[in-house]
């Protein structure tokens, strides 16, 4: 290799090692804010089983693709246990609101099919097929289907610090 890209390499190098520690930084804080949100989320429910399907509430039906146990590195040498989840989340039709209940875990949120509003906290957005969102530990989601929609799909990404 010639010397005139091995300056180059050290770049890329840090650039590299900087991304990670960012990500590891990112990834402590979704960890630490889920951890204080389970404190508060006494009644939520757990994540289902790879492969199992449960009913959530009388209108949700959530169906878990894959469950998987992971270390990730936090800080000062230091790692934390976590369950990763992806399935999803069939809201049954009808007219009105559907009430997702808190769960004891943060998830992210897309929107497969049609167009919803949701009321997550205070905040009431209006969502379309892809867009993706979050929801913190203990937060209840109220959805409302979009006009002429009978059902929703949502994939669902958990992350759910184990002890």
């Amino acid at each position: 290799m010639s010397t005139c890209f091995r300056p180059e390499m050290r770049r890329v190098r840090r650039m590299n090692a900087a991304y990670r520690a960012a990500g590891a930084s990112c990834l402590s804080l979704l960890l630490l804010a889920g951890t204080a949100a389970n404190a508060a989320a006494q009644k939520a429910t757990t994540a289902p089983a790879a492969g199992q399907t449960v009913m959530l509430a009388p209108d949700v039906e959530a169906h878990q693709r894959l469950a998987e146990q992971l270390t990730v590195p936090v800080a000062r040498g230091r790692t934390q246990a976590l369950t990763v989840g992806l399935g999803d989340w069939q809201l049954l039709g009808h007219k009105g609101e559907i009430r997702v209940p808190a769960q004891k875990f943060f998830y992210v949120a897309e929107l497969r099919t049609g167009s919803v509003t949701t009321m997550i906290g205070s905040e009431r957005v209006t969502r379309n097929t892809g867009d993706i969102w979050t929801v913190p530990a203990g937060q209840v989601m109220t959805v409302t289907l979009g006009p002429r929609q009978e059902t929703g799909l949502l994939r669902i990404l958990t992350l759910e610090p184990t002890r």
